[in-house]
């Protein structure tokens, strides 16, 4: 009989408590409703019309609201990734200076949304009442702007307003620039209405100077040298990686130092230094650059540098083939050479020989040094009887790898060529050529020629013949 009571009381005030909280909750709700108000926002806006805001937002909270609300609700509805592109491109460029709140009294209050971002001084972003209207101008960073350049964190164009002085452009450009020393002086460029005239105004960076629309400030100072001045070395060194360097001081024996010297395996003759000097030098040097950041552990080998390789190797191979081409032709080879390679500047073989100026060869920010591995093989190919790699002998002479890859095939012409690993340059094979590791031998094709071009060639000798025999009887005979 107890316990029945004790769940019984235990019913009741359960019910009183409930009845409690919605008492509350019905409470706190008429508050809020106590609390909303009215604002209507006009202008250059995403949103135009009368919305609900609550008496404890200010502007900034407000805007960003409904800004937030009516970007998601554009995004949703594009359907591809062009179309959100599109969309936050023309949503995001509303003002966020200039615009003005009106009161139902009459007054009317300029809010600076951008002041109050980079200041937090709420005098630039007041709270709402009831009936407020705010109007948002025309976004026109073209015409109606203040832009800033020099010794600044975020040099830059900004909407103008009327009464900035040279103190805000330097707050919206975010102040000066630590990295830059003795900062002191501002230069104000001013045109006339033509463009065609300027007035140039000099003041201390904390002068009292009123700016006008269109103002162009360039904050002076000399120009920082304390930069991340570096090279990248990849390949054959005992510790690959980003070298260090000064501006205009440091050389290329000092970064191979930098880099622990050169390992045993390195193929001093064939690596390279590459620099910036046009376009097609500067993408490989980005590839490089992006398969070493994306993997510290990667790896310099011709092999594995795919970008542009296959054509590059196509055309040092071709470079100085001793082979009945087209002048025209060969000048396009050596012009794409000129243009996707450009390498030699440094011999890494002669760093360290003191009566060589290789090693003092000053580096820039920003170049590349590979250094392959030494290859101790010799590539066969052409008619041959099985084309490939040879492992290198000291001493021996062009018969003896072609005999190990199988002699030569029976369509070849006999022509034997050396190409040079180093310089990619043929060479007429004959017993006294040097073979060098990294070196090609390549063994031509007979060419055959079918009947009709045996006949088309005899054709044209005997046309030429008869034009002779022609000229000769009218010079001499006919006489």
């Amino acid at each position: 009989m107890l316990k029945k009571i004790f769940v019984l009381i235990l019913f009741l005030a359960s019910l009183v408590q409930a009845q409690e909280l919605n008492s509350n909750t019905k409470k706190e709700l008429s508050l809020d409703k106590l609390n909303l108000i009215s604002v209507t926002i006009g202008g250059s806006f995403i949103v135009n019309g009368s919305l609900t805001s609550s008496i404890t937002e200010r502007v900034d909270q407000f805007v960003t609201r409904i800004y937030n609300e009516a970007r998601n609700t554009a995004l949703t509805a594009a359907r591809d990734e062009y179309s959100q592109a599109r969309i936050i491109n023309q949503i995001d460029k509303y003002s966020r200076r200039n615009i003005i709140l009106k009161r139902t009294s009459g007054e009317e209050i300029k809010v600076d949304l951008e002041k109050f971002r980079l200041t937090g001084d709420f005098k630039y972003n007041p709270y709402l009442k009831n009936d407020d209207v705010l109007i948002f101008p025309e976004y026109d960073i073209e015409s109606n702007f203040i832009s800033v350049s020099g010794a600044v964190n975020l040099p830059g164009k900004f909407i103008f307003s009327e009464g900035d002085k040279l103190s805000d452009a330097i707050l919206f450009a975010r102040g000066i620039n630590s990295a830059y020393d003795d900062v002191s002086t501002a230069e104000i460029g001013r045109l006339d209405k033509t463009g065609n005239k300027e007035e140039i105004i000099k003041a201390g960076i904390n002068d009292v100077v009123e700016l006008k629309r269109g103002d162009r400030i360039r904050v002076i100072a000399e120009k920082n040298q304390k930069k991340d001045f570096k090279v990248l070395v990849l390949g054959e060194v005992s510790m690959p990686g980003y070298i260090f360097i000064t501006k205009d001081g440091t050389s290329v024996r000092e970064v191979i130092e930098k880099a622990g010297g050169f390992t045993e395996s390195a193929f001093t003759e064939q690596a390279e230094l590459l620099r910036g000097i046009n376009s097609a030098q500067v993408m490989r040097m980005n590839y490089i650059k992006e398969q070493f950041d994306k993997n510290p552990e990667f790896t310099y080998t011709k092999f594995n540098l795919k970008y542009n390789y296959q054509n590059l190797e196509t055309l040092l191979m071709n470079r100085t083939a001793d082979v009945t081409i087209e002048d025209s032709l060969s000048l396009g080879i050596d012009n794409m050479l000129r243009i996707m390679h450009s390498p030699g500047i440094v011999d890494f073989s002669k760093i360290d020989d003191s009566n060589s100026d290789d090693g003092s060869f000053i580096v820039k920010d920003g170049d590349v040094i590979l250094v392959p591995e030494k290859e101790e093989l010799v590539y066969l190919y052409g008619q041959i009887g099985n084309p490939g790699y040879i492992q290198f002998a000291e001493g021996e002479n062009y018969k003896y790898y072609v005999d190990k890859a199988g002699g030569m095939g029976d369509a070849a012409d006999g022509d034997v060529k050396v190409i040079k690993g180093k310089n990619r340059m043929w060479v007429d094979a004959d017993e006294k050529t040097v073979i060098e590791p990294g070196d090609f031998i390549y063994l031509p094709k007979k060419i055959s020629h079918s009947w009709i071009y045996y006949m088309t060639q005899a054709g044209s000798i005997a046309g030429v013949l008869s034009a002779l025999s022609t000229i000769v009887y009218f010079l001499f005979i006919a006489k």
